[in-house]
């Protein structure tokens, strides 16, 4: 039987091994749950100048059009941390990524 607490079942607590569609669904709400700003998984991988979370984001099915409570996609987040966010961050190439995604 699944370990549970109030919220959440967790198979693997006790030694069972998640099927595939729980795998699956976790996964997808992994990419797509968003924070109480409406930011996603990859806006946040965007903020932090995270390339290689963005790519693996991207091959897991992130959407590219999920909007943060600001009406910004991961784009926009980009294009607007360029202007805005850490300069020591290379924007540039996370938004060339991200072009090249759509």
């Amino acid at each position: 039987m699944d370990a549970c607490d109030k919220r959440h079942c967790h198979p693997e607590r006790k030694g069972g091994k998640r099927s595939a569609a729980t795998a699956q669904s976790e996964d997808l709400v992994l990419l797509e749950g968003q924070a109480n700003t409406g930011q996603t998984a990859l806006h946040w991988a965007v903020i932090g100048g995270h390339r290689d979370t963005i790519k693996l984001l991207l091959d897991r099915g992130a959407s590219l059009e999920s909007k943060n409570m600001y009406g910004g996609t991961a784009l926009g987040q980009a294009e607007w941390s360029a202007a805005n966010g850490n300069p020591a961050i290379d924007f540039a190439r996370i938004i060339a990524l991200l072009r090249g995604r759509r």
